[in-house]
């Protein structure tokens, strides 16, 4: 998509400061730029108030911290 941050902050009703500290991850998205957002961009309001917590899930839980074996164990008879 074709879009700077000062007109995504224009459209959406917020500062341009806003946008930027988002896109450089100094700021996290509220529930109100979320909702803005998701309205924007035509998604459902859960994606963008619904993305931090994702984020913040998969900083704790690391996939590589799960161990999956490659071959799955066979029982015996």
């Amino acid at each position: 998509m074709d879009i700077t941050q000062y007109r995504l902050a224009k459209e959406i009703g917020v500062p341009q400061r806003r946008i930027g500290e988002i896109v450089a991850g100094k700021r996290a998205v509220t529930a109100d730029t979320g909702l803005r957002l998701s309205r924007f961009f035509a998604m459902s309001d859960g994606f963008w108030i619904g993305l931090p917590m994702d984020y913040d899930d998969a900083r704790k839980y690391p996939i590589s911290r799960f161990h999956i074996p490659a071959h799955p164990r066979q029982s015996s008879p």
